[in-house]
């Protein structure tokens, strides 16, 4: 029919009109080479700029304790108060599993005030303690050297003892007050005394003197091999028990108290004979009891509450009173003890020191000297709250922000600009999903390792502000000395940059609070982001994705004239394209071009004979698109749990391709901001295509190869 009258008629079959998908994804090379150089200058400025401070936090007794921003670990999002799976192990960067994804982190803040792991006051005037982490101080009188400090100096509040000459190197397992003497078990487990000795050579070396420094107690003699497992020090002599079990003791003995069946004093270790026949122990209702310094004693009870008996002079039961009793009274819990246990308990001369659950020293009694620590000489006929030791950071009293900044340096803590609170719809945002902000989080198996220098934590809560007022967060409950407060944060990416580290800090909010903010770290916990990708595709109704699929064109006949066909690029036969976006937060635009390039054809099946694409005169042959009639549809959700939609998209200008101009093989079919939605999938719907076809063209069916590309902005 076409040949007979000189019309040529071009059909497109769908196995002859191919259209090629191609995936492109742009690398915005040179905006990476200039952060790489700032990032460069950066690390050179914070060397000059930056100089690390400690922060400090108010405490429960108005003082201010040191903070540190301790171990993390991140975990996968969860619904519930524990978190979800570990992404990686605790101080340990974690690339998240996919572009968009939430997740948990879980953060510590240390209280870094001295953890108290013993006190003794058994002396007369002064009062020492061993930390946690194996320092000891003393405080009170100084006469004689006994604090150990190379002074004679009266110290109101704690001074480590002198840790060069035969200390050096060495740390502080437990220690004992005497009357103006002190001694300590090192690590080395042997014994160091300091202060009065010149009477009945107290210092245990072999001489009659007194030292400002510690001294090394002779373990040649009887103690020779061994090692030393306990000591206590007393008014005059000091005994200690050895690794074969057995006692020792040195200093005066005027009373048979060196129990070597003799009165004369010795200024080295003498072995305690057994004793004549033979006694069981004794069983009770007590913990812990210290009897040394004067006529009281005082004892921790099952229940980890203290008593005392004895002589009250100076309120020195701690029950408000100077009456004496002949059998135990509790001591006042009704102030500063209230709510409180005791650890531990040291009875001296009129005055007793307890540790307590808050790792902070607590006396009573006699304090003409400054034996509390507390930088007074007041005495209290109640427990009184010492300086020694840490505070208490009460709960609700600190306030803290989440920040975070791109890694522009090697390190974190190196990284000086950038930093930016995370809100509801920051590019690191809080999830929108899970427990409510501030519920209690729970205590999980693979929590972060305990820093070596804490003593526990303290599990505070989930952080996911619901609102920008909402910003600050607190300790809901309080942090005592050593320990290391833990929250997790709830966060979701929202936008961040592909494939990039980022660092988060805590920063404490000095106008909702007082305090300093938080710029000493440990560790800075850090993150990766996954490598998104930017993708199109053509799919069917039933979703199924469609490989080099073919738009087919309507026929047409040709004459003396030029003549039109028609085609939907999407929406044919349920072809859609669709836009997946989990790369560019900057937006993206997709266009059409033929494979082949300006100079590409139609060219005829199975022959020679072919017709223009782009031609300048559109009798000759001209594409063109039309996007008059297009729309766009949208689903899924953003990373904040929000449902996509069409927002910052719009489709090009359209038009005809033609040879010589901007649109000689590329027309824009749809271009999105950056407030297109990431994660979203966008479906590009009627988008209609019409060719010219130059008169008396030969019959026959034409192709030509395009390719829809997606390129991030």
């Amino acid at each position: 029919m076409c040949g007979e009258r000189g019309y040529v008629k071009v059909k497109s079959k769908n196995e002859q009109f191919g259209l090629r998908i191609r995936r492109k994804r742009t690398v915005l090379v040179y905006t990476a080479v200039c952060l790489l150089v700032l990032g460069i200058g950066a690390v050179v400025a914070v060397r000059w700029l930056t100089r690390p401070t400690e922060a400090l936090m108010p405490t429960a007794s108005s003082g201010q304790v040191k903070v540190d921003q301790a171990n993390y670990r991140l975990y996968r999002s969860s619904d519930t108060a524990a978190p979800g799976a570990p992404l990686a192990a605790d101080n340990t960067v974690a690339t998240l599993p996919q572009a968009g994804a939430s997740f948990r982190m879980r953060v510590g803040v240390e209280n870094k005030s001295r953890v108290l792991a013993q006190v003794s006051t058994s002396g007369w005037n002064h009062t020492c303690s061993v930390d946690h982490d194996k320092k000891a101080h003393c405080w009170g009188e100084g006469a004689n050297g006994a604090l150990g400090n190379g002074s004679t100096s009266n110290k109101y509040t704690p001074v480590e003892i002198d840790m060069s000459g035969v200390l050096a190197g060495k740390t502080i397992k437990q220690i004992s007050v005497g009357d103006w003497n002190t001694c300590a078990i090192a690590s080395d487990d042997k014994v160091y005394c300091w202060g009065y000795g010149i009477s009945f050579g107290d210092l245990g070396n072999g001489t009659f003197s007194q030292s400002n420094v510690p001294v090394a107690v002779s373990m040649s003699g009887v103690l020779a091999g061994k090692t030393i497992k306990q000591i206590s020090a007393s008014d005059f002599h000091t005994c200690a028990i050895a690794s074969d079990g057995e006692a020792y003791c040195w200093g005066g003995n005027t009373d048979g108290q060196l129990g070597n069946n003799s009165t004369n004093q010795s200024n080295v270790p003498v072995a305690v004979l057994p004793p004549q026949g033979s006694s069981s122990p004794l069983g009770g209702q007590f913990k812990q009891i210290s009897a040394e310094g004067g006529n009281r004693t005082c004892a921790i009870a099952y229940g980890d509450r203290a008593y005392c008996w004895g002589e009250g002079r100076y309120g020195g039961l701690g029950n408000n009173s100077t009456t004496s009793s002949r059998r135990p009274v509790a001591v006042s819990t009704s102030g500063v003890l209230a709510g409180k246990t005791i650890k531990q308990i040291s009875s001296g001369a009129y005055r007793t020191c307890v540790i307590a659950s808050d790792n902070q020293i607590y006396c009573w009694g006699r304090n003409n000297h400054g034996q509390f620590g507390d930088g007074n000489t007041v005495d209290s006929l109640v427990p009184t709250a010492t300086s020694n030791g840490g505070g208490t950071i009460s709960a609700n009293t600190m306030k803290l922000r989440t920040q975070y900044a791109k890694k522009t340096a090697a390190t974190c803590q190196a990284v000086a600009a950038g930093w930016q609170d995370v809100t509801n719809n920051s590019t690191l945002a809080y999830s929108a999903a899970g427990p409510n902000n501030g519920t209690a989080i729970a205590v999980a198996v693979n929590d972060p390792n305990l820093p070596s220098t804490s003593v526990g934590y303290s599990y505070q809560s989930i952080v996911r502000p619901g609102s920008a007022a909402q910003l600050t967060f607190t300790n809901n409950r309080e942090i005592n000395a050593g320990e290391t407060g833990l929250w997790d944060l709830a966060l979701t990416d929202n936008g961040l940059e592909r494939n990039t580290n980022y660092c988060v800090r805590l920063a404490a909010d000095t106008t909702a609070a007082p305090g300093t903010s938080i710029d000493t770290y440990s560790y800075y916990p850090e993150f990766k982001t996954a490598d998104g990708s930017l993708d199109i595709r053509f799919a069917d109704a039933a979703d199924t994705t469609l490989t080099n699929p073919t738009t087919v064109f309507s026929a047409a006949m040709t004459g003396r004239t030029a003549s039109t066909t028609t085609a939907k690029l999407s929406n044919n036969s349920s072809q859609q394209l669709e836009v997946a976006n989990s790369l560019s937060t900057t937006g993206w635009s997709v266009s059409l071009a033929a494979t082949g390039g300006p100079t590409a054809k139609w060219t005829q099946t199975g022959g020679a004979v072919n017709y223009a694409f782009n031609s300048t005169n559109a009798d000759q042959g001209q594409l063109s698109v039309d996007l008059s009639s297009s729309a766009f549809t949208a689903s899924g959700s953003t990373p904040l749990g929000q449902a996509c939609t069409t927002a910052g998209l719009s489709y090009g200008a359209g038009g005809a391709f033609v040879a010589g101009t901007a649109s000689a093989n590329a027309i824009t079919l749809a271009t999105a901001s950056s407030s297109s939605g990431l994660t979203c999938l966008f479906k590009l719907q009627n988008i209609s295509l019409k060719q010219t076809i130059p008169a008396y063209q030969k019959p026959g069916t034409y192709t030509l190869p395009v390719t829809v590309t997606v390129v991030a902005q």
